[in-house]
């Protein structure tokens, strides 16, 4: 599962209030909960607190690698509108993660050059095709 910080949201109260809130809020998760933001104080905040997490970038350009190295998050995630190429993932520890897959080549194409996870609309269609299970 999931769980998503709104940049607002952590805004308006502070990132270490933000996590322990959902903390709070998410109770005991058996490890299956990973903490995902755009915002880095948050996810530092969620680490402190155990949590898995998934940065979250606007873009993949070398302001942004510097603060995924810096964190070194559990996976980095991005549109899949802004990866062209292969050479453009950054090497690391962390795994990759894109959303908004809105078809089946384009997921095998993001597959083939290393990502690891695709967010989609067309689940069923990935599954029928025998590209998920």
């Amino acid at each position: 599962m999931l769980f998503r910080s709104k940049r607002q949201s952590s805004a308006r109260i502070g990132p270490e209030r933000f996590v322990a809130q959902a903390a709070q809020a998410l109770g005991d998760d058996d490890g299956r909960i990973m903490l995902i933001s755009f915002v880095p104080e948050v996810l530092e905040a969620a680490r402190d607190h155990g949590y898995p997490i998934g940065y979250c970038v606007d873009s993949l350009t070398d302001a942004e690698r510097t603060i995924t190295e810096r964190l070194g998050p559990d996976v980095v995630l991005f549109d899949h509108t802004t990866l062209e190429m292969q050479s453009q993932l950054w090497p690391g520890e962390w795994r990759y993660g894109a959303w908004e897959v809105e078809t089946s080549a384009r997921a095998q194409q993001l597959w083939s050059w290393g990502v690891h996870y695709v967010e989609s609309m067309i689940p069923e269609r990935l599954v029928a095709e025998g590209l998920i299970v």
